[in-house]
């Protein structure tokens, strides 16, 4: 008799610690960078989830979301899980994603790292709305 393999799934997982879900339930500002990731790629491989593989890809790139944008189909396309049609989907969107985070924190923060008024404006917004 085969022993049953451990379900890695993403939909085995309490719904509060399902990405989907949380982000639905608490917002985007409570996810992680690889639980973004995951929902952007949608499903890991079989012995990880869409989670963990995004954390091992995270990882490969020291959790720089800008070296993440950079990767190409190619490299993303080595890591177990990823193929063709995830790995172009995730080159798409992150890769502008990390430009707009850059840009906004280009534009909120100083040269000394004091926020500008801009900076005050997107972290009253995000705090007190």
């Amino acid at each position: 008799m085969s022993e049953k393999k451990p379900s890695f799934s993403i939909k085995n997982w309490s719904e509060d610690d399902q990405p989907r879900e949380k982000l639905l339930k608490k917002g985007k500002t409570a996810l992680s960078d690889a639980e973004l990731v995951a929902i952007l790629i949608g499903s890991g491989n079989r012995e990880e989830s869409a989670v963990d593989l995004c954390k091992r890809i995270l990882s490969s790139v020291d959790n720089n979301l800008n070296q993440l944008g950079k990767l190409s189909i190619k490299q993303l396309m080595q890591f177990k899980g990823i193929g063709e049609a995830k790995a172009i989907s995730q080159e798409m969107s992150a890769e502008p994603i990390a430009m707009r985070l850059s840009l906004v924190f280009f534009c909120a923060v100083r040269e000394d790292g004091r926020l500008t008024p801009y900076g005050r404006a997107i972290i009253q917004r995000r705090c007190f709305s």
